[in-house]
């Protein structure tokens, strides 16, 4: 069987796993102690939804086909829909914390953890960190350090980060498409 595809060292879904295989693949990798955390034997909801948004980013495939079935299906389904809703605004804030923003699994960390930090103020703002450096662990421990230090960064300029969407263009503000 395939291994899950790396590039700039994250793991991203081989585009051959259409649907539900590519997850299914994955994350029979990652039960079978290939990075697991012993924490639970599935990945956590955050780890879902960062799966879907790194397929998203590659293929713009539609995410609804992609969402999981299950106990935790509302709360991936809002986070992947605000991370998508809200994606040129989280990538402008983004792109004034990260000096080179990373490609693959490690943009989509980024995203689901600023966009539950920005736009979901139901969710605290130490369990969008704890939770998406979580699932960063379960990629690269390389990788949690820079979410861990981003999300965190985040969280302390909030007030800024938002008076600077604030002042944004509506079109980046509220990522409304101009083409």
């Amino acid at each position: 069987m395939a291994t899950c595809a790396y590039r700039d060292g994250f793991a991203l879904p081989p585009a051959r796993f259409a649907g539900t295989d590519w997850k299914t693949h994955c994350h029979s990798n990652l039960r079978s102690g290939s990075g697991a955390s012993d924490k639970s034997e599935f990945p956590n909801s955050r780890r879902e939804a960062v799966f879907i948004i790194a397929r998203w980013l590659a293929s713009r495939e539609f995410p609804d086909r992609l969402m999981p079935q299950g106990g935790d299906r509302a709360f991936v389904q809002d986070l992947v829909y605000t991370t998508i809703r809200r994606f040129r605004s989280l990538h402008e804030v983004l792109s004034k914390l990260v000096e080179r923003m990373p490609k693959g699994e490690g943009e989509a960390l980024l995203l689901v953890g600023a966009a539950q930090i920005l736009f979901m103020p139901d969710v605290p703002d130490f369990a969008a960190v704890n939770e998406t450096v979580d699932a960063a662990k379960l990629t690269n421990k390389r990788a949690a350090g820079l979410v861990n230090a981003v999300l965190r960064n985040l969280i302390r300029r909030r007030d800024e980060m938002k008076a600077f969407l604030a002042a944004a263009p509506l079109a980046t503000r509220e990522s409304y498409p101009t083409d």
